[in-house]
């Protein structure tokens, strides 16, 4: 039976509300499901994150307060404060937190991950807690028995600190993965909802036609051909835009990329000044909180430097963006040359620079070791200042610790000058320059530190080899002690030798 025109213009507008009733029905149903599954996300699964973030910085930060604690015998010490404000109010709050938020996980091996956490955090505080109440008072300092028992109390908590962390480490990876994988199903809905519309668009243009070739069978070709102009004009713009906004996301991507490499000097302009050298660079995550800094004051004067900021991975590398920016500004404006004033400089700008966010209390900055070469026809002389970082100096196969001034760069209200050493150096000889992560990583047959004892006794006897073997062999003792531990922190070791 044929169809009149009439007919077909109410059969064409029927199925459209059909199709329209489903579509809706399916978009409805999307849209329930992103938005519960962004609400977990953005909830639940996000502000857990943040809080187990906040516990792995309060852990390895009370870490760093119990070696204060063990190291100052001033009653009214600022770390001392800060580790038992951590323990009376800090650390409960937010392990309150932490559990409430963790009532709702639907997750049982990251509410198991979190339980063994939990247990292994009251257990280093408890620790912690050994070390606070051995060193109660002033007279307790002065008993090396003792001492040598709450040495023994914080190589726990650094041991129970590395462990603790690790397990954060890999919740965090878990929880991390869980919501990409919520925003993987949103934007499957999303993407859903939009292919749905795309279809609804063509069957309603197609079935439009219909009824307007029913009804208006005179239509003239031409204007037919306007409008199909019109929609791939709007396409191939649409297409434009995509493109550029492709392009812009890509750059954007570059650039952050360029960014985390743009404070590390050239290796060919250290190699300029020092032809014998190596250095080892380890992040312990993709970025890094250590970085190596180099600067030419003249054709006879150079600096360099091998820093150790808070943290490592990103919060480290943010904090190593400031540092350098610190050390540069002094330089340029100031042009100070003595390793000691600047380090002196560097903390006021690195105070300043976090201070302007209100941060009065800063608690980040940077261990550093800055040394300063200039040479002359006596040979060369090396003025080197360091915060909490010492060198080595190797002349003639003795050994030469030049000691840093126990305090940071930034972190805390300096209570003293930066001390500067000068010693002169002959061709042959060795200067090595490092951060802690070599020293501290835990490895060998009991899985305890490295330490400072057996590092410079290592770097006494490789400074006789050729320097690419001496860099052999850095990277060689690290694997070899480090075995099938992790990675603690960033590892860097710098060996120059005088040509």
């Amino acid at each position: 039976m044929k169809l009149s025109t009439n007919h077909r213009i109410l059969l064409s507008i029927s199925i459209l509300i059909v199709f329209y009733c489903i579509t809706g029905y399916i978009s409805i149903k999307n849209l329930v499901e992103s938005r519960n599954k962004t609400t977990k996300n953005s909830q639940i699964i996000q502000p857990s994150i943040i809080l187990l973030s906040e516990l792995e910085l309060m852990i390895v930060t009370s870490k760093n307060y119990s070696s204060s604690w063990l190291n100052f015998d001033i009653r009214e010490h600022a770390d001392k404060k800060k580790l038992i404000r951590i323990h009376k109010s800090s650390y409960p709050q937010l392990i309150n937190k932490i559990k409430v938020i963790s009532a709702v996980w639907d997750d049982l091996e990251n509410k198991s991950a979190l339980k063994l956490i939990l247990a292994g955090c009251d257990t280093l505080l408890s620790s912690q807690k050994k070390i606070m109440s051995s060193l109660s008072t002033m007279n307790a300092y002065n008993d090396f028995l003792l001492r040598v028992a709450v040495e023994g109390f914080l190589d726990d908590v650094d041991y129970r600190t590395v462990t603790t962390v690790e397990q954060l480490h890999a919740l965090l990876v878990r929880l991390k993965l869980q919501s990409e994988a919520e925003e993987v199903v949103i934007l499957k809905a999303f993407t859903s909802i939009k292919t749905t519309n795309i279809v609804l668009t063509i069957l309603s243009i197609i079935i439009s036609l219909v009824v307007a070739f029913s009804v208006y069978r005179l239509l003239k070709i031409e204007e037919q051909k306007n409008v199909l102009a019109k929609e791939h004009a709007i396409s191939q713009l649409q297409r434009l835009l995509l493109a550029e906004k492709n392009k812009e996301i890509t750059d954007s991507i570059s650039y952050a990329k360029r960014l985390q490499q743009s404070i590390l000097p050239s290796i060919n302009a250290i190699k300029k000044r020092f032809s014998n050298h190596f250095i080892v660079y380890k992040p312990k995550d993709i970025v890094s909180g250590d970085f190596y800094w180099f600067k030419e004051i003249s054709d006879k004067e150079v600096l360099i430097a091998a820093a150790d900021c808070t943290g490592h991975g990103v919060p480290g590398a943010f904090v190593s963006f400031v540092c350098n920016s610190s050390l540069n500004s002094v330089i340029s404006e100031l042009g100070i040359t003595n390793p000691g004033l600047i380090l002196d400089k560097t903390s006021e700008y690195v105070q300043t620079a976090f201070s302007q966010y209100g941060e009065l209390d800063v608690k980040d900055g940077m261990d550093i070791a800055l040394c300063n070469f200039i040479r002359s026809d006596t040979g060369v002389q090396l003025n080197y200042s360091g915060a909490n970082n010492s060198i080595c100096v190797v002349k003639k196969n003795k050994l030469t610790v030049l000691e840093a001034t126990r305090q940071p760069i930034g972190s805390g209200k300096a209570k003293e000058k930066f001390i500067t050493h000068s010693i002169l150096l002959d061709k042959g000889d060795m200067v090595y320059l490092f951060t802690d992560g070599f020293i501290d990583q835990f490895g060998g047959p009991k899985s305890k530190k490295y330490k400072s004892k057996n590092f410079y006794s290592f770097l006494q006897n490789i400074s006789t080899e050729k320097i690419d073997h001496q860099e052999l062999l850095v990277n060689k003792e690290f694997a070899d002690w480090m075995g099938s531990n992790f990675q603690v922190d960033d590892v860097m070791v710098i060996g120059i030798q005088i040509d």
